[in-house]
């Protein structure tokens, strides 16, 4: 039986005091997605050292939100996990 390949879904806006530790904690996974709310500090520079997927997206409404970050993620299991 193969094992389930599993994306992680990561929103995000000017986390970067806490998105290397965030990303690091999710290199077990097969995929990270970054959805960004329009930072302006230094947190997509990193998550794009980690390779994570990232998109860009103003928030308006979470649970719309976040299902659109659910829908870049190219796997059939995915986990939601908060950078802070």
């Amino acid at each position: 039986m193969n094992e389930p390949k599993i994306s992680a879904v990561v929103l995000v806006k000017n986390e970067e005091r806490n998105i290397r530790d965030c990303l690091t904690s999710l290199k077990w996974t097969d995929e990270i997605v970054l959805l960004d709310d329009e930072s302006t500090d230094g947190t997509l520079k990193i998550a794009e050292t980690f390779g994570a997927k990232v998109f860009k997206r103003r928030m308006d409404i979470e649970g719309r939100h976040r299902n659109y970050a659910y829908s870049k993620a190219s796997n059939d299991w995915v986990i939601s996990i908060d950078a802070d």
